[in-house]
């Protein structure tokens, strides 16, 4: 045993000699870089150094910044008064001391064309950043500071559009990992969430992938994409005419098995508006480019609305966190169930798991069914994600009645049971809008956006030292159709519930132009303008998202022809602004009167992966 001791040593230094004698002899830096930006898609791209010169592969990139601002600083006189090339010196002789950008592409052998996306750290695109690039080897030799490119990062836009006649796409829009092969050797450019988008009018949903090179693609360099028109989506479902396929779109996690997430589309004029809900596994070997239901392929999974005339699968809603943190849940709404009283189906993502592989059945299967209250409320016309408002930590959902412009906020259990609000609102905060205003054609929520939790002793309530997200509701047809948002504090629809009365506003936002239905549509953003918080470290100075409040986005679609208007959320947001105090305004890239631009708004993630929504 002393023996096997000693020769263990012997080849523990031994190895430790040959690793020494390999890095101490290596003083060869990589290549020197040149980088080039892609303004598409806000991409550095370049060619790969190696780890000797331009041969083996490099351990590491380092991507770093000054702003404008930074460097008028050091220059002593602003940007704009001194040429480029005094600046491209400044940057690259004072690179220690610019700011790094974390989550940097591993290097690749040289010669590879990379490419790595440089966050939006300025959303509203008023600010310039001035980049260089350098790569190391394992010992640390390192390259020159590449040339310096200039950027700003104001949101990139890419549009789609059909110009096939009846077409009504993009009616539905959802997102999720539905690319996930796993034998794809794109990892690195094609992990960003991808793009669904329905056409219910041709009865088409396009899948769009998303990436590092999203908008690569753009053969033109306008941002738009013509459909249909070769490679311009990634796949292409097809329903069966005449059903509404696409109405509606969402993304759930895997049931099927692999990493992939996993299509759900509404099809609420299936069978005289029975309507249906089919839901396509994600694939780990790759979808293929077509999927058409009309030439045999079956889906995964098939649910059939109760009656004719239900219209069940008009929208859907996927959350995650209603029965347990990590498990999502499936709501799928039929407005005109039971004379247009409204029924709402819930499935747990177990429900669904535990189906066979073409499986069809009855949506009475559900794990659950809300119905409304009464004839013509039109319940389940919107079904929306409002995040954590009570003290259970699960996810809460609403689901309004815009015919009796009412919004429940449901407080489920774990163990979700049905729910007939004619005769039980236990479960349920209710918040009574104006019918005339058009109350309750749009919900949002998920997110925090005033900054909670409130600075407010005498609740003597130490629930009240945790946020709780809030509930905006649109009301369009305000005044005239200039159209309003309320906004509902977590706290007081919670206190609201327990006193079994209805929440009061806190905040209005107002729309200013006649007939412009500011509130059409509200969607929660997540935190586009995180703080941005640079931390010094042992080899500089690294940049770090700090979470600030969410944002939320509300459209207007009759303004001229149309806008979407972009508030940030804040600590003491304010009680009443106006459509004219948006932090960033949308307009419509058609000139046309009659574009509904911002019909439909979607939070889509992080589709071009720079860590941000």
């Amino acid at each position: 045993m002393e023996l096997i001791n000693k020769l263990i040593k012997v080849f523990i230094v031994f190895q430790s000699l040959v690793l020494l004698s390999c890095t101490v002899g290596d003083d060869i830096p990589p290549s020197d870089i040149i980088i080039t930006l892609n303004s598409a898609n806000r991409t550095i791209e370049f060619i790969a150094p190696g780890d000797d010169g331009s041969t083996g592969i490099s351990t590491i990139y380092d991507l770093r910044f000054f702003d404008e601002f930074e460097l008028e600083e050091i220059l002593g006189v602003p940007v704009d008064d001194v040429p480029f090339s005094t600046i491209e010196q400044t940057v690259r002789s004072m690179f220690a001391s610019a700011t790094q950008i974390q989550g940097e592409v591993l290097p690749q052998p040289g010669g590879t064309a990379q490419s790595i996306v440089f966050p939006r750290l300025d959303p509203q695109g008023s600010i310039r950043y001035y980049l260089s690039l350098v790569a190391r080897d394992e010992v640390g030799n390192q390259s020159s500071p590449s040339n310096v490119v200039q950027t700003t990062t104001e949101f990139l836009n890419t549009s789609y559009i059909q110009k096939l006649e009846l077409s009504c796409f993009g009616q539905s829009i959802a997102s999720g990992e539905i690319d996930e092969r796993e034998d794809r050797d794109d990892d690195e450019i094609r992990d960003g969430d991808d793009i669904l988008i329905g056409d219910p009018c041709l009865d088409i949903v396009y899948v769009f992938f998303g990436g590092k090179d999203f908008g690569d693609g753009d053969v033109n360099s306008d941002g738009v994409y013509e459909l249909p028109s070769p490679d311009s989506a990634d796949v292409t479902i097809r329903g069966v005419p005449g059903t509404m396929f696409g109405a509606s779109v969402a993304v759930i996690n895997s049931v099927g098995g692999d990493n992939s997430e996993e299509i759900v589309i509404g099809a609420p004029g299936f069978d005289s508006s029975r309507g249906q809900v089919v839901v396509i596994f994600g694939d780990k070997n790759g979808l293929p480019e077509v999927i058409d239901l009309n030439t045999g392929f079956v889906p995964d999974i098939t649910i059939l609305g109760e009656t004719t005339g239900d219209n069940f699968g008009f929208n859907l809603l996927a959350a995650i966190g209603i029965t347990s943190s990590n498990s999502d849940s499936l709501l799928m709404g039929a407005p005109t169930a039971l004379s247009n009283t409204g029924k709402v189906y819930f499935f747990t993502e177990n429900n669904l798991s535990d189906l066979n592989n073409e499986a069809q059945i009855s949506a009475d299967e559900a794990s659950a069914v809300f119905t409304g209250e009464n004839a013509d409320d039109l319940f389940g016309s919107e079904i929306t994600d409002v995040g954590i408002i009570d003290d259970n930590n699960r996810t809460d959902f609403a689901i309004s009645s815009p015919g009796v412009a009412k919004v429940y906020v449901f407080f489920v259990p774990s163990q979700v049971n049905d729910i007939d609000l004619s005769t039980d609102t236990s479960e349920v905060a209710i918040i009574q809008g104006d019918i005339a205003n058009e109350f309750g054609a749009s919900v949002g929520g998920g997110g925090d956006y005033n900054g909670d939790p409130e600075d407010d002793d005498n609740f003597g309530d130490i629930n009240r030292t945790v946020n709780r997200d809030d509930v905006l509701i649109g009301a369009p047809g305000f005044d005239g159709e200039r159209g309003r948002v309320l906004f509902y504090s977590g706290f007081d629809i919670e206190d609201a519930f327990d006193l079994g009365i209805s929440p009061m506003a806190t905040k209005e936002i107002i729309g200013l132009l006649p007939g412009g239905r500011f509130g059409q549509e509200i969607r929660d953003l997540g935190d586009i303008n995180p703080d941005l918080d640079p931390k010094k470290r042992s080899g500089g100075i690294i940049l770090e998202f700090d979470d600030n409040n969410d944002d939320f986005a509300v459209s207007a679609p009759g303004d001229e022809s149309g806008k979407v208007f972009i508030f940030f959320g804040s600590v003491g947001f304010p009680a009443f602004l106006t459509s004219l105090d948006a932090d960033i305004v949308f307009r419509s890239p058609r000139t046309t009167s009659a574009s509904d631009f911002g019909s439909v708004l979607q939070n889509l993630g992080d589709i071009n992966q720079d860590e941000l929504n």
